[in-house]
């Protein structure tokens, strides 16, 4: 389903995302597999926290450009899927930080 080689030669992420960045990512697609959209966004949000708490991290615009861009190679179907996981995420976020 995904290519790593998709988003090196993308210009919308080159332009805007360092290519240390790129490669953390494309490694991180390297090693999702065949993961569903269902079990993609999880496995990359892990991903991502893994790499921030390694202070390598993405910010908000670029991960939205990131997801946007691997959303246009999917089914109608798995974008709805992947938009309302974020949407939990996003409530799950919030929740969290209304608690501290």
């Amino acid at each position: 389903m995904l290519d790593s080689s998709m988003l090196r030669n993308n210009p919308e992420l080159s332009k805007h995302i360092s290519e240390d960045k790129l490669d953390m990512l494309g490694g991180l697609l390297n090693n999702s597999g065949n993961l569903t959209p269902e079990a993609l966004i999880p496995f990359l949000l892990n991903s991502a926290s893994n790499a921030a708490n390694n202070g390598k991290d993405f910010t908000n615009a670029e991960t939205e450009l990131i997801i946007n861009v691997l959303k246009k190679n999917m089914s109608p179907k798995d974008v709805q899927k992947i938009d309302m996981i974020r949407n939990i995420a996003g409530m799950m976020t919030a929740n969290r930080q209304a608690d501290k």
